[in-house]
């Protein structure tokens, strides 16, 4: 919270408990991570292969940019 500059009390306006901020952090990437899902096996331009190998290079280069650094 200090780095955040935001007060304590602030935190728990929005969050009831630090496990609730957890699950709704859970939450959100599971979302996000779903779009993502969604939007490279949805994409009927590309056959089901290269649906897989299109994912696959995504998430590599994810992996890398972020030097296996985030969640």
């Amino acid at each position: 919270m200090q780095a955040a500059e935001v007060p304590k009390g602030s935190f728990y306006y929005y969050f009831a408990s630090k496990e609730e901020f957890a699950r709704e952090v859970i939450r959100n990437y599971a979302a996000y991570f779903a779009r993502k899902l969604d939007r490279t096996f949805d994409d009927t331009s590309l056959s089901p292969l290269r649906r897989l190998q299109s994912f696959a290079r995504d998430a590599t280069h994810g992996v890398q940019r972020f030097e296996l650094k985030r969640g």
